[in-house]
């Protein structure tokens, strides 16, 4: 039996690689993660001549998802800083802190649509003042966006 197979990605997969990418994994990743949750198929002459036909489309969608995520960032990056209002405590500490959906709701009333990211990355925020997060928009765009954290 054979150490690796080839797959062909049906989804974005973290630390993997992205749709539509011809890859070798070890068989077992492949039968009991990538196959039962629809992110891969078994590369098979069949499935690699399909792909061909729809790479172009794919590349464009792929263009095109990074403009748009230019778009948003240089949109996002013209309304900086966001303000996010908590209780605050003894010592300028927050009562709970700030976190991933508070973001994502100050992003989305701002755009007054829904923000599509990949990730979000920030330190834990328990202190009023001025706090930067990476965003994730894309695979090859993040954003640093400035937060004001308000008592």
């Amino acid at each position: 039996m054979s150490k690796t197979i080839q797959i062909l990605l049906q989804k974005d997969v973290a630390k993997l690689g992205y749709i539509g990418d011809l890859i070798d994994v070890k068989p077992g990743y492949a039968k009991n993660y990538l196959f039962p949750n629809s992110l891969a198929l078994r590369a098979t002459p069949a499935i690699i001549n399909q792909y061909k036909i729809k790479k172009v489309k794919l590349e464009n969608q792929k263009i095109q998802d990074k403009q748009n995520a230019q778009f948003l960032k240089a949109t996002l990056e013209n309304m900086m800083p966001f303000t996010i209002r908590k209780k605050v405590g003894a010592n300028q500490t927050l009562f709970g802190r700030v976190t991933e959906p508070e973001v994502k709701q100050v992003l989305e009333k701002a755009l007054g649509q829904t923000c599509n990211y990949t990730t979000i990355d920030f330190p834990t925020l328990n202190t009023i003042g001025l706090h930067e997060v990476l965003i994730k928009l894309h695979p090859e765009v993040v954003l640093t966006l400035t937060i004001q954290v308000t008592g």
